[in-house]
């Protein structure tokens, strides 16, 4: 490969400053160190990916900290190669050049300052690798930072990364992280996100929802979520790369936040850890489009200090109406997520875009990638939060007109923001014509209704519900396209026929993590036996090794796994990846005690590993402790909430030994996690029906017509359940009511037409029992 590593700080000095800690420092870095495992002689590896002002600073901020301790820690940052810097702009680099002494000495003394004067002159065209190399940021000149290490070449950035700093916008993290993802195809270890991006996407399709950063990059790289965190605060780039004192929270698992939190404290920037993802992050997209709006008020009031806090009360309580649409409980406006958004709305880019459109200097044919200041992710996050919260299947009662409507309709800043910038359907001015609209509720009148009814909407966060297996052992549950699914068996054919392409077979088999156990049996085998064909996979020799273990484990071929698991041992030792294998083996084998050890070790050092923690379900359940298994996968959905699996094995458990109430439980977790899957809604019903009393029958009933809303009418247990639970209330109440009278008449005419066209011959049969049932 071709280096491409351009720069880098050669010395122990940030920003001015000297660094006297360096005890307590090297403590930190220690740890971080042995939580991520790293041998004595490999150093920790952390790469930021993107290079604006938030991301150059992140990654300087820790340059300055730790950079002198090279033999343990390596801080880089990647950026695209090629993107020149016009002359204007080396033209005012050149003047902060020469108003910073320190920075003219540290230039003159890498010998980096002359090309600088000729690009002053004309005569050279810099390039924004090239000066921030030398610690210039294109979107942030005014405030040079420490020099950098700067790498062009994503592949050669993130490889072997520990840690990454993703400081790209939001509409860029999925293009740079599914090539990232590409090239971490085969890794063994699983390195640590940190997400800096604030901005959203909106999918309409199949259900509308978000999309925060984090789920892009969970998606784009296979990374489980628990591995991947978001860090916000009150941070202006530049003011805090100048010591200005300012915190931040980081949000994201238990095992990762808390040293993180740590390990990137400093005495000008404090750091606290938070569970609350999902509140952070949308947060983070919403106050970047009320942030346009505020500069907008700002330009256009002459800096009103008094129209300035009438928009913030008026936007602060549509943020709060809003993320209680996406979060069940989210975390109230305050502390670090409200100064967030108050220094957002004072001084950040996306203000500063609002003011400039409101006077005029710019304007909306000129996009939102703004020279000198990066790309204005509010745009594109109002068109989002406006096409999601104007679907009408989401509406809410509205609170004076007592009607259903879209949830956008109770956000009329955000309304006119879409206007303004989007549909382009009225001037700047009409911000101030939404503030000033005598109709407009009061503030605390939309928190007080977010705060008070159940607005939560678990499917607009449908991909945070999806949580990537950590393992990547080919557990994962994935849908095949039908185009897979062809190639797939033309290969398989081809392969059983002695047609070659074993490797390509077993290769489609992994990446479309489906089992196959018994064929890749066959013809890993065949591959791994022969040195020759053996070879001349290279690294990929080592991912045969693990398929053919797991696949020798289903088919209790214990005698290959063991082998094969051996191979990987002496190649990886002490790898918890060949660990999990090897405690697998123990439990085919029946030794459960010896299984249970190696689980409970291996998730002493990983609490997150959802793989293990099923295993030791089933391995309860292969045992007969049906208890057990209870216990365990209740501690496992303590912190995989959203593994919509796991709900329902749980329930059928409790089904199975009667637990009804437990069981119900179980499925309004799944109800509020997946509202559109019919199935939930009928289990629901089951049990609810199954534990009878008025109050359980009459919600029974509401989930068997849900049921048939879901499946457009077609479900005949639905309609039964109808039936059997209008009979069985009329008998608890002493007679039907009107409305039951009606339901229930016509489930019993839909099931008569059901039957005579499915099943002609039981129609009588079907008659008879509606009449038992009083039906006829």
């Amino acid at each position: 490969m071709v280096g491409t590593e351009i720069g880098g700080s050669d010395n122990a000095y940030g920003n001015g400053l000297i660094q006297t800690n360096n005890g307590s420092l090297e403590v930190k870095v220690d740890e971080l160190r042995q939580l991520l495992g790293k041998s004595d002689d490999d150093p920790l590896r952390i790469v930021s990916v993107g290079a604006g002002a938030w991301g150059s600073v992140f990654a300087a901020m820790l340059q300055d900290a730790y950079g002198h301790l090279r033999d343990k820690i390596q801080i880089r940052i990647w950026r695209r190669g090629g993107r020149s810097v016009d002359r204007t702009t080396a033209q005012h680099l050149f003047d902060v050049i020469n108003s910073r002494e320190d920075v003219l000495r540290r230039l003159i003394r890498r010998c980096a300052y002359l090309k600088y004067v000729e690009a002053r002159l004309g005569d050279r065209t810099l390039y924004a690798d090239e000066i921030l190399k030398d610690g210039f940021c294109l979107n942030m000149i005014d405030t040079p930072i420490c020099p950098l290490k700067v790498v062009t070449n994503l592949q050669e950035a993130v490889w072997d990364a520990d840690i990454v700093i993703n400081g790209l916008p939001s509409t860029e993290t999925h293009e740079v992280f599914e090539e990232i993802g590409n090239y971490w195809k085969e890794r063994i270890t699983v390195p640590v996100i940190i997400s800096l991006s604030k901005g959203i996407e909106a999918e309409l399709e199949p259900e509308p929802h978000i999309i925060t950063p984090t789920q892009m990059i969970s998606r784009s790289t296979g990374i489980s979520m628990e591995n991947i965190l978001y860090l916000g605060g009150p941070n202006i780039a530049s003011e805090v790369y100048n010591k200005e004192y300012a915190n931040a929270r980081i949000c994201g698992a238990e095992k990762w936040r808390k040293p993180l939190a740590k390990f990137l404290r400093q005495p000008h920037f404090t750091v606290w850890d938070n569970g609350d993802l999902v509140t952070h992050e949308v947060m983070g997209g919403l106050k970047n489009v009320y942030a346009i709006g505020a500069g907008m008020v700002a330009s256009l009031t002459k800096e009103s200090a008094t129209s300035k806090s009438v928009y913030f009360a008026h936007c602060t309580s549509e943020m709060i109406f809003i993320t209680h649409l996406l979060a069940k409980n989210p975390e109230k406006l305050a502390g670090p997520l409200l100064a967030d958004t108050y220094v957002t709305l004072l001084k950040g880019r996306n203000a500063w875009y609002g003011q400039k459109l409101a006077n005029g200097e710019l304007t909306l044919d000129m996009g939102d990638s703004i020279k000198g200041k990066g790309m204005i992710q509010g745009v594109s996050a109002v068109k989002a939060f406006y096409e999601l919260l104007s679907q009408s299947h989401l509406s809410i009662l509205h609170p004076d007109e007592k009607k259903p409507v879209a949830p956008v309709e109770l956000c009329p800043i955000l309304k006119t923001l879409h206007k303004i910038l989007i549909s382009r359907e009225v001037p700047s001015q009409a911000i101030l014509q939404a503030l000033r609209d005598e109709t407009m509720n009061d503030p605390r009148d939309r928190i007080e209704m977010a705060q008070t009814h159940a607005f939560y909407r678990p499917s607009l966060l449908a991909g945070a519900l999806i949580s990537p297996d950590l393992s990547r052992l080919n557990l994962q549950i994935k849908m095949v396209s039908k185009t897979e699914e062809s190639q797939l068996q033309q290969l398989e054919n081809q392969v059983e026929n002695g047609g070659g392409g074993a490797w390509e077979y077993l290769s489609l088999v992994r990446k479309l993590k489906l089992r196959r156990s018994d064929k890749v049996l066959k013809h890993g085998l065949a591959l791994l036996n022969d040195p020759k064909k053996r070879s001349a996979l290279g690294p990929d020799e080592w991912n045969l090794y693990e398929q053919v273990a797991t696949a020798a484990l289903d088919c209790q071929c214990l005698e290959v796994a063991k082998d094969c698991i051996k191979v990987l041992q002496k190649k990886f030792p002490g790898s918890k990846r060949v660990g999990r294998l090897e405690a697998m083996l123990l439990e085919a084998k029946g030794s459960w005690d010896e299984a249970e050890k190696a689980y409970s070790s291996l998730l002493e050092d990983n609490a997150l590993d959802q793989v293990i923690s099923m295993r030791r379900v089933a391995m309860a359940k292969a045992r007969g402790d049906i208890l057990g298994a209870i216990d365990w996968l209740n501690k496992y959905l303590e912190i995989f909430m959203a593994d919509h699996d796991a709900w329902r094995e749980l329930a059928e458990i409790y089904v199975s030994l009667q637990m009804y109430k437990q069981a119900a439980f179980c499925y309004e977790e799944l109800i509020l996690s997946q509202p559109m899957i019919p199935l939930h809604h009928l289990a629901y019903a089951d049990v609810l029906y199954t534990m009878g009393g008025l109050e359980n029958l009459q919600t029974a009933k509401k989930y068997y017509a849900s049921t048939i809303e879901l499946t457009g009418g077609k479900n005949t247990r639905a309609l039964y359940g109808i039936c059997l639970c209008t009979s069985a209330i009329a008998q608890l109440t002493k007679g039907k009511n009107n409305e039951d009278k009606e339901i229930s008449t016509l489930a019993a005419a839909a099931l008569e037409k059901d039957y005579k066209q499915s099943s002609p011959d039981k129609v009588s049969l079907l008659a008879s029992t509606l009449k038992t049932m009083k039906l006829q």
